[in-house]
């Protein structure tokens, strides 16, 4: 009977250690940096020219709200106020895409240690 046991955990830890190789290739495919990997296409997309100018244009458009935010007439009308909340928070949902797409892209540490 101890010997039957046995088998059957060493079964186990065989299986154990093969899923476990298996799973760390498949993260190691899914995180390769080579040209067709998913970071290598999340770089290209936010180095795409397109994606720079909607990215530019969120940032002015949300300077602009912020500036005209401190106006009194934004706090003093309810529908105007509900409008800029609405907007900021849309334009808060696509920076924090844009923030998790760059952090998976390019990993933290090389994330933060870029200058610019």
């Amino acid at each position: 009977m101890q010997k039957r046991v046995s088998r059957v955990g060493e079964r186990a830890l065989k299986m154990r250690s093969s899923f476990a190789q298996s799973a760390r290739k498949s993260a190691e495919k899914f995180f390769d940096s080579s040209e067709g990997s998913y970071r290598s296409r999340a770089k290209n997309f936010m180095q795409n020219d397109m994606v720079q100018c909607v990215l530019i244009f969120m940032i002015v458009t949300n300077s602009v709200l912020m500036g005209v935010a401190t106006f009194h007439f934004v706090d003093d009308d309810p529908f105007v106020k509900d409008h800029f909340e609405l907007v900021d928070n849309i334009l808060l949902f696509f920076f924090t895409i844009e923030l998790a797409i760059n952090l998976f892209a390019y990993g933290i540490c090389d994330f933060f240690q870029d200058n610019w």
